[in-house]
């Protein structure tokens, strides 16, 4: 990881004023690592808490994740990253903060659309574990797909077909009715 002074010098930041805020790098990359969770979450409270019904609060979830993507290439580096070198005390609290509450969301917005008669009945979790994956996938793949197709995966025009495929496989497996154009 890069000195701290690095990271003060690219943010223009007063040397007195980051070590006053940061004691070490370490400090200051939780403090981006919790910053990037936390938006992530506002994406799906916002998109969970709208008042539509639950295909439209779904579609907000992809829209708002595939935004957040878009504005924030290297979250899911990040995410790997601190998963698999944070402390298991860090793990626990970075699931029980902002992992487990986003499944838990997503999961009720599917359960409560079932009920709803809005989308077929499946297991919401499973049904998590796909949507989840499939947005997050894609961006934690995409330089590698970019490799292996030979274009950029990560372009506005290749981010926007996936989207719109996401929301039309949705479209035809989760929700009741046919598919709105996304």
């Amino acid at each position: 990881m890069a000195r701290l002074e690095h990271h003060r010098d690219a943010a223009r930041v007063d040397q007195a004023l980051l070590y006053y805020y940061f004691k070490s790098k370490d400090e200051l990359y939780g403090a981006v690592v919790g910053s990037l969770f936390q938006g992530l979450q506002d994406v799906i409270e916002q998109a969970a808490g709208a008042d539509a019904c639950y295909r439209d609060r779904i579609t907000a979830f992809i829209n708002g994740y595939f935004a957040f993507g878009i504005a924030h290439r290297n979250y899911p580096r990040i995410v790997q990253r601190e998963m698999m070198n944070a402390s298991e005390a860090n793990k626990v609290r970075i699931v029980r903060k902002y992992r487990l509450p986003t499944f838990r969301r997503l999961q009720h917005l599917i359960d409560e659309g079932i009920r709803g008669g809005e989308f077929h009945p499946l297991d919401s979790e499973q049904a998590v574990f796909s949507i989840i994956g499939m947005t997050v996938f894609y961006f934690a793949t995409a330089p590698v797909l970019s490799s292996v197709l030979g274009r950029n995966m990560l372009s506005p025009r290749a981010i926007e077909q996936r989207r719109r495929a996401l929301l039309e496989f949705l479209g035809r497996g989760l929700f009741k009715t046919s598919a709105r154009k996304p």
